[in-house]
C-alpha cells in the first residue's frame, strides 16, 4: 500500500504545487499484506488526496499515514458539516466494500 500511496502522491504533485499544498506519506509498518485490487487502491487514494488538496488552505499540508491495516488522511480543510456526515459515511462504506470485493463495482 505504501508504494501505491507514493504513486498517488506523485501523480497529484503538480496539482498540490498549484494549490500551494504539501503532500506527505508516512508508512509506519510496511509488513502488512493488503489483499485488494491495485488499481482500485490507487483510485481510492488518488480520490482522497485530490479531495483533500482541493479543500486544504494554501500553505498547509495533506498527510497520509499508513500504519498496519489502517490509512489515515489529514488536512486542514473545512471538513464535513454534521448534517452531511451520514450520507458521506454511507458513500465511504460503499467505496470500502467495493474495494474489498474486487472493484469496479457500482451500488
Amino acid at each position: 500500500m505504501q508504494e501505491i500511496a507514493h504513486e498517488a502522491t506523485t501523480y497529484l504533485q503538480r496539482m498540490a504545487e498549484a494549490a500551494d499544498v504539501h503532500l506527505t506519506v508516512l508508512a509506519v509498518d510496511d509488513k502488512v499484506t493488503w489483499k485488494a485490487d491495485r488499481g482500485a487502491c490507487f483510485t481510492l487514494l488518488k480520490n482522497l488526496l485530490e479531495n483533500a488538496i482541493q479543500h486544504a488552505p494554501a500553505q498547509t499540508s495533506v498527510s497520509m499515514e499508513i500504519q498496519g491495516n489502517t490509512i489515515t488522511m489529514r488536512d486542514r480543510g473545512p471538513g464535513v458539516e454534521a448534517a452531511q456526515l451520514p450520507a458521506w459515511i454511507n458513500h465511504d462504506a460503499k467505496q470500502r466494500k467495493a474495494l474489498l470485493n474486487g472493484f469496479p463495482r457500482s451500488d
